[in-house]
């Protein structure tokens, strides 16, 4: 519904995350199929972080790879890249 009142790609993303706790990872890849992020959020680690662990669970683990570098190289703080680094490393 916060989708439909007020459209953001991040509330995408969001949704995109649910489903793939509800449908598995295929159904939260296949949310963000087609979606063009803006550049604040292609060039954020919190994209690149969601992108890994739905790959990872995907099992199409070189690309979860690749988008968890990124996420890891682009993490504003040590800290939110250690929790990056469990959490990423964990789904991988």
């Amino acid at each position: 519904m916060l989708e439909c009142v007020a459209p953001s790609p991040l509330h995408t993303l969001n949704r995109a995350l649910a489903v793939a706790e509800w449908r598995g990872p295929e159904a939260g890849l296949a949310v963000l199929e087609g979606l063009a992020p803006p550049t604040w959020l292609a060039d954020s680690y919190l994209w690149d972080a969601a992108l890994s662990d739905l790959h990872g669970r995907a099992g199409n683990l070189e690309i979860a790879q690749q988008f968890a570098e990124r996420a890891l190289d682009s993490a504003p703080t040590n800290a939110v890249r250690t929790v990056l680094h469990r959490r990423l490393m964990r789904s991988g």
